[in-house]
């Protein structure tokens, strides 16, 4: 009876069940940690003798089932072929499955589609066909080879590894694949902070290839810190362009100040949009993202290659820390998700900014003073505090020496 209960428990036949006048084959197994797992399969009639038929179909390919998720037996009654055919989970499949998980929980649209940028990188080394149980160490070094090959920076490999490493513990922890895959960090991904100087901005503003509407545009993103999308995105108050959380890349609320010029601007701005949309009917973000190549043509004529859109918002930044010496202030400001982030800006010693930018010289020198001067105070009143603490309860000859007040 020993032997028989241990058989029972190692292998178990399929047994027929019968939900709502439908019979299904139940499959039954431990797996190595013992625990108990189950599948049913569909039979797809309600006739108890080709349920039966079915069912000893169904025990021939139970090894195959108990292999695990990796593994997908189609039955004939279940496919167009009406043949049986057994398959292993692809790449590509296991990444379709994994971004509908992630729509699901009601992840950004933008999220999954980096996501989806991420992981090709992925399938162009290792192809989408592959069975997903098969991916290795040695997959991950020559998708590093790859990247070299193609002269991705090391920014670009470690934004892309994040979106591989997430896709690769899902998979282990839906037992897709049988061990963890060791994807080693990417080093040198410390880039240097560029920004717009004062001279370079002056010379955009002065192209005449440049659009009106373009430098207005330039001069939006330079004073209010805004990243490419904002305008668009945001709410227009009366003096404020709120960012909400829903679409702010921090997932935090701020409120950016508008003067009448800027707010003016973004209201420009939004109805070109609006406008080429039902004209042409372009994509949003494809006209969003037509202001950083006109950009790029603007730095290109005036002799500067490594300037981008974003490097407004740095120069806003860079601007706001010198002129205010709150960090901590500028990062809540410009809705920076990591202090760390910020501090990175702080680096910059406020006299180089305000080299670069002459127009804030005088507020940022100014600042330094005073910083000079309380730094000065508090020092002088450092060594009273000092001189009351050493002359407190001391004697000389018997006469108390007079304690400063």
């Amino acid at each position: 009876a020993f032997w028989v209960g241990c058989i029972r428990e190692d292998y178990q036949m399929a047994t027929l069940r019968k939900r709502r006048l439908k019979y299904y084959a139940r499959i039954q197994w431990r797996d190595s940690s013992k625990s108990l797992k189950e599948k049913q399969i569909p039979l797809k009639t309600h006739l108890k003798s080709e349920a039966l038929v079915r069912k000893a179909e169904v025990e021939r390919y139970e090894d195959d089932i108990k292999k695990g998720e990796d593994y997908t037996v189609e039955f004939a009654w279940l496919n167009d072929d009406g043949k049986t055919k057994i398959s292993r989970r692809t790449v590509q499949e296991a990444i379709d499955e994994y971004h509908v998980v992630k729509d699901i929980r009601n992840q950004r649209k933008s999220t999954i589609e980096r996501s989806k940028c991420g992981l090709k990188t992925l399938t162009n080394v290792v192809g989408k066909s592959r069975p997903v149980s098969t991916l290795n160490d040695d997959d991950i070094e020559d998708w590093g080879k790859w990247c070299n090959s193609k002269g991705h920076s090391p920014n670009t490999q470690a934004c892309n590894r994040a979106k591989i490493v997430a896709f690769l513990n899902h998979c282990y922890r839906k037992r897709w694949i049988g061990n963890e895959v060791y994807f080693p960090t990417i080093e040198n991904t410390q880039k240097e902070i560029k920004y717009v100087n004062e001279f370079v901005f002056r010379d955009i503003m002065a192209l005449d290839t440049v659009a009106p509407h373009f430098k207005r545009a330039f001069f939006l993103y330079l004073s209010t810190g805004c990243r490419r999308s904002e305008p668009f995105s945001g709410e227009v108050l009366d003096n404020h362009l709120k960012i909400k959380c829903e679409t702010a890349k921090s997932k935090t609320t701020r409120y950016v100040k508008l003067t009448p010029v800027m707010r003016a601007t973004v209201l420009e701005m939004r109805a070109r949009c609006d406008n080429q949309i039902a004209k042409y009917g372009y994509k949003q973000r494809s006209i969003e993202m037509r202001y950083g190549k006109e950009f790029k043509k603007a730095c290109r004529a005036v002799g500067i290659e490594d300037l981008h859109l974003h490097n407004l918002r740095n120069s806003y930044i860079v601007i706001r820390w010198a002129v205010t010496g709150d960090i901590m202030a500028v990062s809540e400001e410009i809705g920076h998700a990591n202090i760390n982030q910020s501090m990175e800006y702080a680096k910059i010693p406020p006299m180089v900014i305000a080299e670069e930018f002459p127009i804030y010289k005088k507020i940022i020198v100014e600042r330094l003073k005073h910083k000079e001067s309380s730094n000065t105070f508090n020092k002088m009143l450092e060594g009273v505090n000092e001189l009351k603490s050493g002359l407190k309860d001391t004697q000389l000859k018997g006469k108390a020496l007079p304690l400063l007040t």
